[in-house]
């Protein structure tokens, strides 16, 4: 989460515009990728739950020496060292800031490594982030919706 206004960051400098981290269970239908943005595939209400807190970033650094795990209705299907995110925090918020502005509160998303689990209607997702928290969501169909 940022902290203060950032706009066109330098790497060595990026962390003092972070105020803390969280963890955002950013959910989407699966789809082929095709030309367009998947917008009605992934921002759809209620697609990335955030939480349970934030901590600032001094308890939970540094970022990349963290293990997260991904349960499915009690059972593990990921774990993955944040070590393995493609980019840096530091990166990242360079190369974002270099074409828009982060505001105190804005949230950036970091991907998952590959092979993200497949869910349907009625499944429990828990996400654990050591020293960050535990994120817990069961899956609900939209309503009138049959995706």
């Amino acid at each position: 989460m940022i902290g203060r206004t950032a706009a066109r960051v330098r790497r060595e400098q990026a962390l003092d515009f972070v105020f803390g981290y969280t963890i955002v269970n950013d959910l989407s239908i699966p789809h082929e990728q095709r030309h367009r943005p998947a917008v009605k595939e992934q921002a759809r209400d209620g697609f990335a739950p955030v939480g349970p807190w934030i901590v600032p970033k001094e308890e939970a650094s540094p970022l990349f020496s963290l293990t997260a795990r991904v349960y499915v209705n009690g059972r593990l299907v990921q774990r993955a060292d944040l070590s393995r995110f493609r980019l840096p925090v530091e990166q990242w918020l360079a190369e974002v800031t270099e074409f828009m502005t982060l505001y105190p509160g804005d949230v950036l998303f970091f991907s998952w490594p590959a092979d993200a689990p497949l869910v349907t209607a009625g499944d429990v997702v828990r996400i654990e982030i050591e020293r960050i928290g535990v994120l817990e969501n069961e899956i609900a169909l939209e309503q009138g919706g049959d995706e």
